[in-house]
């Protein structure tokens, strides 16, 4: 058997988007895990105006994935930060105001000194990576189909159309404390597109060629579960077959945040896809060298150029 899917659960068993970030935050996008027995039902509908992932996996698993921002999620961001930095000053000044008194109070009475307030500043001010708030979970509950016969799952994700990287396996339960790998020094990322099911097929396990770029001083029992690269199955199951399909067109991606403090890998190379160059990732169909992942803005300071072909 193939080996296990790992991937990243950033949101609730639930499968609905629910992250802790800051106050009122703009509703988070739609993401929803669909099951056949509802959508043969009749009790969900495909919406047109939505995405879709599908991908298949060798046993139960569940997956991370980060929508590159959009405008919108820029705007938002902005907002939210503008917001929380306004908030934070004025918190500041209350403090400053009455800091003075509050030391003579400490001195009087033999109390510790409180620490003097520092007044936040616009470049390191933070409310969070802007990927948390694009990041949607696949699986491992609620799955589309299985077969018990060869334990294979399928997974049906609504998500919000736009251009998802593969973030690796991590897991990150409701309360917002990750564990697991990160594919944060490159991974691959594929285009979902309005009114259609992107079929990923079970790419993301058997395209990667995990006997590359083995260390010399891994476990042989280990490198032997390793396998090469192989060829991805795709197609829909005839409960999809009546919707709009694309089998999923995968480049390569470059460096993310490690949002949640994990351990740092990156995705191994897959043929034809993504390949390195010391620390940087390869679009192999184009090339270019893909320094970044997408850029990283902070409102009131400099935002990081996405350096697709550029030098990191």
């Amino acid at each position: 058997m193939r080996a296990r899917l790992a991937f990243a659960a950033a949101l609730s068993l639930a499968g609905l988007a629910s992250p802790a970030l800051a106050d009122k935050d703009p509703p988070p996008a739609p993401t929803l895990a669909i099951e056949e027995k509802n959508l043969v039902s009749g009790k969900y509908k495909i919406d047109p105006a939505q995405g879709y992932i599908f991908l298949r996996t060798d046993g139960r698993s569940n997956g991370a994935f980060v929508r590159i921002p959009d405008e919108q999620d820029l705007a938002d961001y902005t907002a939210v930060f503008e917001r929380s930095f306004a908030k934070a000053v004025k918190t500041y000044e209350s403090q400053a105001a009455g800091y003075e008194k509050a030391v003579t109070f400490a001195q009087q009475r033999n109390l510790i000194v409180p620490l003097k307030p520092v007044k936040p500043e616009r470049e390191t001010f933070s409310v969070g990576d802007i990927g948390q708030r694009t990041l949607v979970n696949v699986g491992p509950m609620y799955a589309f189909s299985k077969n018990a016969a060869t334990d294979e799952y399928s997974y049906l994700q609504l998500v919000k159309p736009g251009t998802y990287i593969y973030y690796g396996p991590v897991f990150v339960a409701a309360n917002g404390v990750g564990s697991g790998v990160c594919f944060c020094m490159g991974s691959v990322r594929f285009e979902v597109k309005a009114g259609q099911i992107t079929d990923l097929g079970d790419f993301l396990t058997v395209a990667p060629d995990q006997t590359a770029q083995v260390p010399s001083d891994m476990d042989p029992k280990l490198v032997s579960r390793l396998h090469g690269p192989g060829t991805p199955r795709y197609g829909l199951p005839a409960s999809l077959a009546a919707y709009p399909s694309a089998k999923a067109e995968f480049h390569a991606s470059g460096k993310l945040n490690n949002f949640y403090g994990l351990t740092v890998s990156r995705m191994q190379p897959v043929p034809g896809v993504l390949a390195y160059q010391r620390d940087v990732a390869i679009d192999v169909v184009s090339g270019e060298r893909v320094v970044l992942g997408f850029p990283r803005p902070m409102p009131g300071a400099a935002a990081a150029p996405n350096s697709g072909g550029g030098q990191p």
